[in-house]
């Protein structure tokens, strides 16, 4: 649901050493942004609330396949957004080290920015939106990045089991549901997505984004900014110099890491059973459990695997071609939405609440395939893409 300006780091070296230094992150990029739009689809088609009503009503086959959609992408792409946001936060923090005071002033700028861009992409375009999130969490980078590498890690470890740390302290606060309902019905949302008229349409974005306002706060917030503060650290230990040296090592690495989350999540039960994690008392420890196995290690595995891979010429092609739409990444990613509001809405197809996973998943493939060809296209005339140039113009 979002979209990272990693973009700008392309600018904070040289721009002969930038693009060697970076081509790692414009292909993780692209990766992510292909995720992102994986579970983006499926969100476009049905309500946020009434997803499991929605999707429930298909068949097994279907639903297996959606439970190995979010096993693949779910959490993780926005994990691979966020750790690039915090890469490109260390790149730019150590151009202007001798300059501390203008480094804050223009990426306070920055963030201003990108708050704009968020909340205008809340009002008028898709509720789905966390570059508003981003921002706000974005700005807090600068109270923490001078902090000790040990503080910063012990603190993100904090961030990432915040919703486990929430639902063992909810007797201590006041009762805040991290979910409210909508005042409409599956079938009412479906009827104006498909036929009714913008300000209906306006009114129905803006209810399910503040539907959503304390599971992002207590959830989707503090995650985002652990994930940015591990990018932060993963470039500060120079992570990605370490796996161009050796990177055979760290294949195995996140083929360990992969291996342990696909069977964590292939047997969670059976271990919690063993671990006795029942019971209400338990909730956070299975909490915590699945966002350390699941959302970080997963993620952990999925960077390490493509670090690693891009450092073998003849395996680094594919990649290289997906990071062309990794360099147009905030375009792609507002053209995302776009396309989604041309395909689901009444601005175009009006099929909103008519598809099944299986074609969602094409979907995906096939506009995401689009989006790299014509990123490749545009790329050959300009050095980067039009709302990049737009964002730069802002700045």
């Amino acid at each position: 649901m979002a979209v990272f300006i990693v973009f700008d780091a392309f600018n904070v070296m040289e721009k002969g050493k930038s693009l060697e230094r970076l081509i790692e992150l414009d292909a993780a990029r692209g990766l992510a942004l292909a995720g992102i739009l994986a579970i983006n689809l499926y969100i476009f088609n049905a309500p946020y609330a009434y997803l499991d009503e929605y999707y429930g009503q298909f068949g097994a086959r279907e639903l297996i396949l959606l439970e190995v959609v979010y096993a693949v992408f779910g959490g993780k792409a926005m994990f691979l957004f966020a750790f690039l946001f915090g890469y490109g936060f260390y790149l730019q923090a150590e151009k202007h080290q001798k300059s501390v005071q203008v480094f804050r002033r223009l990426y306070l700028r920055r963030m201003l920015v990108l708050a704009g861009f968020g909340i205008t992409h809340i009002l008028f375009f898709w509720y789905g939106d966390i570059l508003l999130a981003y921002a706000l969490m974005g700005c807090l980078l600068l109270l923490f990045y001078r902090m000790p590498s040990w503080f910063l890690s012990g603190l993100a470890v904090l961030l990432f089991l915040s919703p486990a740390i929430y639902v063992a302290t909810m007797d201590y606060w006041p009762t805040v549901p991290l979910g409210t309902a909508l005042n409409y019905s599956l079938s009412e949302v479906i009827s104006i997505y498909q036929n009714g008229g913008y300000p209906e349409f306006f009114k129905v974005n803006l209810h399910q984004y503040l539907s959503m306002k304390n599971e992002t706060v207590w959830v989707y917030m503090p995650k985002a900014l652990a994930a940015f503060i591990v990018g932060f650290l993963f470039a500060k230990r120079n992570g990605l110099g370490l796996i161009r040296i050796r990177p055979g090592h760290y294949i195995g690495l996140a083929v360990l890491f992969l291996a342990a989350s696909v069977l964590m999540h292939m047997y969670k039960e059976i271990v919690f059973d063993l671990l006795q994690l029942t019971g209400r008392e338990l909730l956070p420890v299975r909490i915590g459990m699945q966002i350390m196995a699941f959302d970080v290690m997963q993620s952990l595995g999925y960077i390490l695997l493509i670090f690693s891979l891009m450092q073998y010429s003849m395996l680094s092609k594919p990649f290289i071609l997906v990071g062309f739409a990794g360099r147009m990444a905030l375009t792609n990613y507002l053209m995302q939405t776009v396309a989604g509001l041309l395909i689901f809405s009444f601005l175009g197809l009006g099929l909103f609440g008519s598809m099944a996973p299986t074609q969602l998943l094409v979907l995906t493939g096939l506009i995401f395939f689009i989006q790299v060809g014509i990123s490749r296209f545009y790329l050959g005339f300009f050095k980067q893409g039009p709302m990049e140039d737009l964002w730069r113009r802002f700045l």
